[in-house]
C-alpha cells in the first residue's frame, strides 16, 4: 500500500517541494547546496562582508516528524480525508523489533517518525513546506 501511494506522490511531489530542497527528489542533488554555500561564503569574503554561517544538521529530522502535524500539513496542501485516512493506517501500523545482544526483541510501535528507504519517505519531504513558509 505505501508503495502504491508513495508512486501517485511521486506524480505531484515536485510541485509541493521547495527548489531548494536538493535531496531525495529526483533530478536534484544535495551537492547543489555545498556549491551554494561555498558561492556564499566566497561572495562575503570577497566584498569583505562581515557575517555568520550556521550548519544545522537535520539528518535526524524525519525520525522526529510528528504523525499528527504530518495529518494537518496533508490536509493543508489538499490531500483529502481519504489519501490522509490511508497515510494514517500506514503509519500506525508500523513496527520494528530489534536484536539485543543477538537475540530478537519483542515487536514495538513507532509513535512518530518516518524511516529513510520507505517509500513514504517522500512525505516527510512536506516538512521542507514548514521550514519554507
Amino acid at each position: 500500500m505505501s508503495k502504491v501511494l508513495a508512486t501517485r506522490l511521486s506524480k505531484v511531489i515536485e510541485s509541493l517541494i521547495d527548489k531548494s530542497q536538493t535531496t531525495f527528489i529526483k533530478g536534484r542533488c544535495f551537492l547543489d547546496n555545498i556549491l551554494a554555500a561555498k558561492e556564499l561564503i566566497f561572495s562575503l569574503q570577497k566584498r569583505k562582508i562581515l557575517g555568520h554561517i550556521v550548519k544545522v544538521d537535520f539528518a535526524k529530522a524525519f525520525h522526529m516528524v510528528d504523525w499528527y502535524f504530518l495529518d494537518e500539513l496533508l490536509h493543508a496542501y489538499g490531500f483529502g480525508e481519504r489519501w490522509a485516512g490511508w497515510i494514517k493506517a500506514i503509519l500506525v501500523s508500523s513496527k520494528a523489533n530489534f536484536i539485543i545482544n543477538g537475540d530478537k526483541s519483542g515487536y514495538v510501535r513507532y509513535l512518530r517518525g518516518l524511516l529513510q528507504g520507505d517509500p513514504l519517505f517522500l512525505l516527510a519531504l512536506l516538512w521542507s513546506l514548514m521550514c519554507s513558509a
